[in-house]
């Protein structure tokens, strides 16, 4: 046993966020907190909020680097001092740094500690390759990292080969842990169709529209709700405009999913790209049939297609619509993927998701 004062960090931008990132951050690391021996803590490099929006555990204290945001280079040498000293004082054992980019923080903050990072990829490996940092925060931590994270098989393959010849860091697939199942029944009879996430580019909710507009006028008594809130709001409205689809397709923002999962037909995604879409997981958790983009990375571990749900090639509307429309005729197949949605789910369970992360914890100190 490791002495009193050690612990486990999480390192994370800000967990006051409302995002994936801080739901996930705090699922696992209130489920470490139960399974090992070291206290558990959350250092935010900004904290924005009193509290994290999801739920915590009381055991777990927040920590904060900076009490605002800010920019540029020049708050590196200030940032690195901040955690070299939290290191230091609070004797960290493991730092997690949530997202990749925070390595260029903690690898060089570790020097002269005993303490060991792990990266925890939040991004798939060919997401946004040139933005300048991920150019120099992953070679750093392939070489200095002592495990990288990622969220799926495909994703570990990539990064293997992409970080070759330099890789000296072991890296190991974790999934996101999906929620328990909500006890709500499936409504074969529903005729709503559900999609979320963020208003941007990457959830590609231009292609879905798209395949909206050669599905739904012929099937006016459907309804498809886009759940979230972002900057390509105004766009989306006027495309649905343009298509006259206002009566059919709707986008009532930031709202409580429970609402619309439990009365859905099926869950649709149209990302251009993911890291491992915790909507799907949460669709399954509601037994909903799925209709996905087969894109990197992250569906096609977490459906079986043909059997609860399909997975359509990237970006294609057409097919898209065919698939969409296929679930629309038949409510016998939503019925037989609604009775498959958790049919391979155990590797996403909570129970065994903390195993995962507590055997590579072990294995580190």
């Amino acid at each position: 046993m490791k002495e009193d004062n050690s612990m486990i960090a999480f390192f994370i931008n800000d967990i006051a966020g409302k995002g994936g990132t801080e739901r996930v951050t705090c699922l696992v690391a209130n489920m470490l907190a139960q399974r090992i021996d070291q206290p558990v803590e959350i250092l935010s490099l900004h904290q924005s909020g009193s509290k994290p929006h999801f739920e915590l555990s009381q055991e777990i204290h927040l920590r904060s680097l900076f009490s605002e945001p800010g920019r540029g280079i020049a708050r590196f040498p200030v940032a690195w001092y901040k955690l070299h000293r939290y290191l230091k004082r609070n004797d960290v054992d493991i730092i997690i740094d949530v997202d990749g980019i925070l390595d260029l923080y903690s690898i060089p903050a570790s020097i002269r500690t005993h303490t060991k990072v792990v990266s925890w990829e939040h991004f798939n490996y060919n997401t946004n390759p040139d933005v300048p940092y991920r150019k120099i925060s992953r070679p750093l931590a392939a070489r200095f990292a002592s495990s990288i994270v990622t969220l799926t098989e495909q994703d570990k393959a990539s990064y293997q080969k992409g970080l070759e010849p330099n890789l000296k860091s072991r890296i190991v697939a974790i999934h996101n842990p999906m929620q328990i199942e909500h006890g709500t029944g499936y409504d074969s009879d529903a005729r709503v169709i559900v999609s979320a996430g963020r208003l941007t580019y990457q959830k590609g909710f231009d292609l879905l529209i798209k395949a909206a507009q050669q599905v739904l006028p012929k099937h006016p008594k459907w309804q498809w709700y886009i759940l979230g809130e972002g900057e390509q709001r105004d766009e989306l409205e006027q495309m649905i405009n343009e298509y006259g689809l206002a009566q059919q397709v709707h986008m009532p923002g930031m709202v409580n999913i429970d609402e619309y999962f439990s009365k859905a037909a099926f869950f649709v995604m149209s990302s251009r790209f993911e890291g491992l879409p915790m909507v799907l997981l949460e669709a399954k958790s509601y037994n909903l049939p799925i209709v996905s983009f087969d894109c990197q990375t992250g569906p096609s571990e977490i459906v079986a297609n043909g059997i609860n749900g399909m997975l359509i090639p990237s970006e294609d509307t057409d097919a898209l619509a065919k698939a969409v429309e296929k679930l629309i005729d038949s409510r016998e197949l939503r019925i037989e993927y609604s009775d498959h949605a958790n049919e391979s789910s155990e590797r996403f369970s909570p129970s065994y998701i903390a195993q995962q992360w507590e055997n590579l914890i072990q294995s580190l100190l």
